[in-house]
């Protein structure tokens, strides 16, 4: 069981997701984390799986370089089919920098 599984762009590790779970750690919290969950060998589809079924929370963070990936894609779709099921509230999405596609849904709906 984890209490938070993180949901993000391989890109952004380096520059936010390793300080990010490092703090969530902090505070005394279990984390899926790919870089720490998964080990060489492991059946990668089972393991996301695993960490997402049993996690009590789920952060995902945003990016412009998070779209557009087969794993971030295929981690939030299930996310939101467990969401969608339970009608749990899991899914706490934290957003890494604006970016232009962000500043025109706010635009638009005037965030």
């Amino acid at each position: 069981m984890y209490d938070v599984f993180v949901s993000h762009a391989n890109a952004d590790k380096l520059k936010y997701v390793n300080s990010l779970v490092k703090e969530i750690k902090k505070q005394g919290m279990t984390v899926f984390y790919d870089a720490e969950s998964i080990s060489w060998g492991d059946n990668i589809d089972e393991k996301i799986e695993e960490g997402i079924n049993n996690c009590t929370l789920a952060v995902v963070v945003i990016s412009k370089k998070y779209f557009g990936r087969n794993w971030t894609e295929k981690e939030l779709t299930e996310l939101f089919n467990r969401q969608n099921k339970s009608g749990e509230k899991i899914i706490l999405p934290l957003l890494f920098k604006k970016f232009s596609e962000v500043l025109f849904f706010e635009k638009i709906l005037k965030i």
